[in-house]
């Protein structure tokens, strides 16, 4: 602040000078109040987790993600499975239709 102070002095018109003086005056009020709204915040984070554990939260999330993950893997692997046993299937039921058809036009 003190470099700043030497800085307007150095302003050779008044007016400047103080307009300057005004505008830097505000501008540390209102970091000031920026500062103090920021830690206000960050105790109120703090507060919501239970006992101010943050990473213990963390930790339970991804936790759930993974089970998540897991979850949609296995049920990927069981819809790939179904479709090569409905494809087995289907190509049994379409042969064994084709040879039912077969054996009645043989036997007509």
């Amino acid at each position: 602040m003190e470099e700043m102070e030497k800085a307007l002095a150095a302003i050779k018109n008044p007016d400047l000078a103080s307009a300057m003086r005004a505008m830097v005056s505000h501008q540390a009020r209102q970091h000031e109040e920026n500062r103090d709204n920021l830690k206000a915040i960050e105790k109120k984070l703090d507060n919501a987790f239970v006992d101010g554990d943050v990473e213990g939260h963390r930790r339970y999330h991804q936790v759930l993600i993974e089970r998540a993950e897991l979850r949609n893997q296995i049920v990927r692997e069981a819809l790939i499975q179904m479709g090569k046993v409905g494809g087995v299937a289907a190509a049994g039921w379409l042969l064994y239709a084709i040879w039912h058809a077969f054996k009645l036009e043989l036997f007509k």
